[in-house]
């Protein structure tokens, strides 16, 4: 029980305005990230991980009619495992969680970058219509089973965690904790 809600309020008055709740099985709602553009009220943030089938999640956040809204833009499934490469904590679910453990908006708002540290995945969204996501991109660093090597280093035990895409959006850095 790590949250499942996000909390908007007014910084100008220090007052609470509104609780978005995910859901019961939606754990450990991270990562908040708004549009950068001022006059787009919306954003998404990052949930960690489902206790009803192991997926994670982003839900894209925004004001409609003077209400804030939440819903669910993007599921990452778990993926099938063998029980022998998974710690024993993971074992009786045969599977992998992709744990999305941070997310990235570029600058111009167009795409998002999701961390997936239990798979190994690193993923691009195209968001020009946050409503619609549309995955553009994946590369598979580490995992906690598949363990995929980078060119450079080898095998790696942990996945992509925090990110960062650089002011000029020609880049993005991730580290793999």
């Amino acid at each position: 029980e790590y949250g499942h809600a996000m909390h908007v309020w007014d910084l100008r008055s220090g007052k609470h305005v509104q609780q978005l709740d995910v859901g019961d099985e939606h754990q450990m709602v991270l990562e908040l990230r708004p549009a950068h553009d001022p006059r787009k009220q919306y954003g998404f943030v990052g949930v960690v991980v489902s206790v009803e089938d192991l997926s994670a999640s982003v839900w894209h956040w925004y004001l409609e009619d003077g209400e804030w809204k939440i819903r669910k833009a993007i599921t990452i499934p778990a993926e099938p495992a063998d029980a022998e490469l998974l710690p024993p904590l993971l074992q009786g679910f045969g599977a992998v969680p992709p744990l999305v453990t941070d997310i990235n908006l570029s600058l111009d708002d167009r795409y998002l970058y999701v961390s997936c540290w239990g798979t190994g995945d690193f993923l691009q969204y195209d968001v020009s219509d946050p409503f619609d996501p549309k995955l553009t991109g994946k590369v598979r660093l580490g995992g906690i089973a598949s363990r995929a090597e980078h060119p450079a280093s080898g095998p790696l035990k942990g996945g992509p965690q925090m990110v960062e895409v650089s002011r000029d959006g020609k880049r993005v850095y991730v580290s793999n904790s």
